[in-house]
């Protein structure tokens, strides 16, 4: 059922739903810097030098991937950072160092051989985004979303995580001094649909490529929103950007790549 009103916020909170889903791959991650990596060990062992250069060398593994780890254990209370290095929480210390007695590295690395786990090695590795969904001929994520079924299925699932998030954002930024938003790679154009809801001033427009902007087309038909937005046809990636707008809108796009 597509969300219509998108003035409303759900009464209830689903944070802890989409946790869930959100991260699926956290588990292999820490997998992956255990048994792979012996991330923690290198830590204890290396306390003065554990910055995140450091650790991206001696591992031979790429910054941006690597923060995003090193954030990821920060937020599990595995690790700290003063003054740009990392050290072990006494957690960590006890069970992921490899010079605890109670060290639990050989029951996680029981399960290093999860084909996921070798995904994420590589993207540590070479600072690639992995392939979406594992595809058996490997497609990209972008020529997968060429796909009338595939970007269906996509577009569909990312307007019902927006039709909560993108009314919490509406009511959260002040666009009022401003007039045309221009939604660049908008999907279903939920995002761009809740703030011109929120916003009687604006009028936007959704810019995606073939076969997504048919679909914004009919997402935003259906909320009755089509006075209010259109649709422009373009990739982000080789065309420029429509002129005329004086706010861009990037929602759940830039860290794909």
């Amino acid at each position: 059922m597509i969300s219509e009103n998108l003035t409303e916020v759900s009464p209830t909170d689903p944070t802890n739903l989409l946790r869930l889903r959100d991260s699926v791959y956290s588990d292999d991650l820490f997998i992956t810097a255990v048994a792979h990596l012996d991330l923690f060990s290198w830590i204890d062992n290396n306390p003065a030098d554990a910055d995140i250069e450091e650790i991206c060398s001696s591992l031979r593994i790429c910054e941006r991937p690597a923060d995003v780890m090193l954030t990821l254990f920060k937020s599990l209370n595995l690790i700290e950072e003063r003054d740009g290095r990392y050290h072990l929480t006494e957690l960590s210390k006890d069970h992921l160092s490899e010079s605890s007695p109670w060290f639990l590295g050989p029951y996680i690395s029981s399960l290093k051989e999860r084909p996921i786990c070798d995904e994420m090695l590589k993207v540590l590795r070479t600072g690639k985004p992995a392939n979406w969904g594992e595809n058996k001929d490997e497609q990209s994520w972008a020529l997968a979303m060429e796909d009338d079924d595939f970007a269906r299925s996509f577009t569909a699932g990312m307007d019902s995580r927006g039709a909560y998030l993108a009314p919490v954002l509406a009511k959260t930024i002040d666009l009022s001094g401003y007039n045309r938003l221009l939604d660049i790679a908008g999907a279903s154009g939920i995002y761009s649909s809740a703030i011109v809801s929120q916003h009687p001033n604006l009028s936007a427009s959704v810019f995606e490529k073939p076969p997504v902007d048919r679909i914004a087309k009919n997402s935003i038909d259906k909320r009755r929103l089509s006075d209010k937005i259109g649709v422009i046809v373009g990739d982000m990636f080789k065309d420029e950007f429509p002129r005329g707008f004086d706010v861009h809108l990037f929602s759940n796009v830039l860290h794909d790549w």
